[in-house]
């Protein structure tokens, strides 16, 4: 009789506990065994009867040794019971028996009251390199025979390579150094004389030829800058198109606003973003920088009067008369 009691609590506990909370959770992982760093669908059941209520566990991107994707739970109602299904995917990385990420969910009964529980607990095998293997011997070291002469040949091969490739790419940045500086640098020539030479540089025809529109834009641009820089002393060259159409506010050029705004912006999707632009407005847009700098250029000053020269006056021939004796 002594023996029976504990027996009979047991089952009257387990009763309360099932009246207390009829939701059955249950849990699914394939495969059981897998290799380090490999994938296990990892998936989740709840049941409950009508009047309660599951909220979905919330898992972490990582728990303990997994990193852990779920997707959004499915819950579907039959006969007057619902059914929670959650889908997860874990990825182990550290070898061994290990138990799987123990989430949990709160579960709310009719009465408004709560309780927290954990699925059940489920545990796989992965394996690591050597799970299972007996370390191989190391294998002896082995000699390892070397052509220093032709080693030497294709040493000296590749420093020649080098030094021709550096010598032709210093005369090439030396070339276009020397073109650049003989564009743009002429000691105290007016900006909008410069901005002019510039662009009836062949520079500019052989880049269109080309078809190489960033190159083109870049430097087309940079003509109108420094040309605004030097005409109103503004720092167009650092400045953005929102920047220097601002600053150009004070100097009445309302009917340049557009040409200036449409050019940088085309000039930056050119740069920055390679897009292509339409060969059709290349020219065009070359024109119209061009027409920009000559209405906006200063007004030539007014040549000096020539000088007058002196018309030699006669002197009035005068006639002595000797008086009368």
């Amino acid at each position: 009789m002594r023996r029976a009691w504990p027996l009979l609590l047991a089952l009257l506990l387990t009763a309360s506990l099932a009246q207390a909370s009829p939701v059955a959770l249950g849990v699914s992982a394939q495969p059981r065994s897998i290799q380090m760093a490999h994938h296990v669908a990892y998936t989740l059941y709840a049941f409950w009867p009508k009047g309660w209520s599951v909220a979905p566990p919330r898992p972490k991107s990582e728990e303990g040794m997994f990193d852990v994707a779920c997707d959004q739970p499915e819950i579907a109602e039959h006969a007057g019971r619902a059914q929670m299904t959650m889908r997860c995917d874990l990825i182990a990385f550290e070898p061994g028996i290990v138990e799987l990420p123990r989430l949990s969910v709160v579960i709310t009964g009719p009465d408004g009251g709560s309780e927290t529980r954990a699925f059940p607990s489920v545990s796989i095998e992965v394996k690591g390199p050597t799970v299972g293997k007996e370390p191989r011997p190391i294998k002896p070291p082995e000699v390892v025979r070397r052509d220093w002469a032709r080693i030497g040949w294709i040493a000296g091969i590749v420093v020649a390579s080098l030094a021709v490739a550096a010598l032709l790419v210093w005369q090439i940045v030396r070339r276009l150094r020397g073109r650049r500086k003989k564009v743009k640098d002429i000691p105290g020539e007016p900006a909008d004389s410069r901005a002019l030479r510039r662009l009836h540089d062949p520079q500019l025809d052989r880049l269109f030829r080309e078809g190489r529109a960033k190159p083109y834009y870049s430097e087309l641009t940079e003509i109108v800058r420094e040309y605004i820089e030097g005409r109103f002393g503004l720092p167009a060259p650092d400045r953005t198109t929102s920047e220097i159409l601002a600053d150009l506010g004070p100097f009445n050029l309302e009917a340049h606003r557009a040409f200036l705004s449409d050019i940088f912006r085309t000039a930056d999707l050119a740069k920055f973003a390679g897009v292509e632009i339409d060969r059709g407005r290349w020219h065009p847009d070359r024109q119209a920088s061009e027409a920009f700098v000559e209405q906006t250029r200063p007004a030539p000053e007014p040549a000096p009067p020539a000088p007058v020269e002196a018309i030699p006056v006669a002197e009035p021939v005068r006639e002595d008369k000797e008086p009368p004796s």
